[in-house]
């Protein structure tokens, strides 16, 4: 090609394949390719003079891979730093459940949540219009922690409670605001059906709102973390809700190279840019060894998959 690629360009290489630039400058391009071989998302990448032989520049199109990589800074991504890599994860995953239809995985990691998702929708979703109609603050309080789970209930139990708050801390606060938060908490799940059922930055604002105008416990803990704010909405429809656990969540982002712009407050741009990337990473377990069958896989699958990874990646020495 005669002229120079500039940054964000998308590309076809003659044997490279599609990819876009991620770094120029009056001399040197650099370009991440989609099916490059490579461990590390810079291995993906490659250095070529400009304008660079046997590459041409085609037209933009919606890409979750390249249109989220991170800033190229220096040498490397501007990303969280992390040793993980997805095939580094799946070595993880892989020591402890066979893959992602393993009986055991199944029970310990994913029936329970499913048990909490047919709690909510044969129960608090088939009454909770009735009851903020009516005011009725302590039959949606009461619903909300049935579907949190049986209290004492052991964790193998595909009944058991879910763990999706920080137990000592966050959860009792969280039921705590609701069974004295009256007319809040009439609000709180009014902001929750609007935004499970339509998520937008005027409906997760909206739901932000309402969750920290819940009554702080007395020792001022507030409702204002990602994992109180995302549990619900995920348990509700895992199809298009995730919840965040932001460590979890920024570790697995970096091993593949997709930027999340993750802040500490409740925004609906980080919430945004984490259920893409969960669905992203849905597709790339879609065609993984860990799925088999081949089955489509909801955000269930996938936040289970992070989890048993940064579970046993902080643990284990076996790899």
């Amino acid at each position: 090609m005669s002229d120079q690629l500039k940054e964000a360009d998308f590309v076809e290489h003659s044997t490279l394949g599609i990819g876009k630039v991620v770094y120029v400058d009056s001399a040197k391009v650099r370009i991440y390719f989609k099916n490059k071989v490579g461990d590390r998302p810079e291995d993906k990448t490659a250095q070529f003079q400009q304008p660079p032989p046997m590459t041409r520049r085609i037209a933009p199109f919606p890409d979750a891979e390249l249109d989220n990589l991170p800033p190229w800074r220096g040498d490397e991504f501007d990303r969280p730093a992390t040793t993980l890599t997805f095939e580094r994860a799946v070595q993880f995953f892989r020591a402890h459940f066979t893959d992602l239809d393993d009986p055991r995985f199944l029970r310990q990691e994913k029936q329970y949540k499913l048990a909490a998702h047919r709690r909510y929708v044969d129960g608090f979703a088939q009454q909770a219009a009735a009851w903020i109609a009516n005011g009725d603050a302590h039959a949606i309080a009461k619903a909300l922690d049935f579907v949190y789970g049986p209290h004492g209930s052991k964790p193998d139990d595909p009944e058991s409670r879910l763990n999706l708050m920080f137990r000592r801390i966050d959860e009792p606060a969280f039921f705590d605001a609701l069974s004295t938060g009256g007319p809040a908490t009439v609000e709180f799940a009014s902001s929750l059906l609007a935004f499970v059922g339509k998520p937008n930055t005027e409906t997760f604002d909206n739901y932000a709102e309402a969750l920290s105008a819940l009554p702080p416990r007395r020792d001022g803990t507030q409702m204002t973390g990602w994992s109180v704010a995302t549990w619900l909405p995920f348990i509700a429809d895992p199809a298009n809700h995730l919840v965040i656990k932001p460590t979890v969540l920024q570790s697995m982002g970096s091993a593949v190279a997709f930027h999340i712009p993750y802040q500490s407050h409740l925004n609906y741009r980080t919430y945004s840019s984490a259920v893409v990337f969960a669905k992203r990473m849905g597709e790339i377990l879609f065609d993984s060894l860990l799925n088999p069958a081949r089955r489509d896989l909801d955000m269930m699958d996938v936040q289970s998959f992070m989890w048993v990874v940064a579970k046993y990646t902080d643990k284990d020495t076996v790899l």
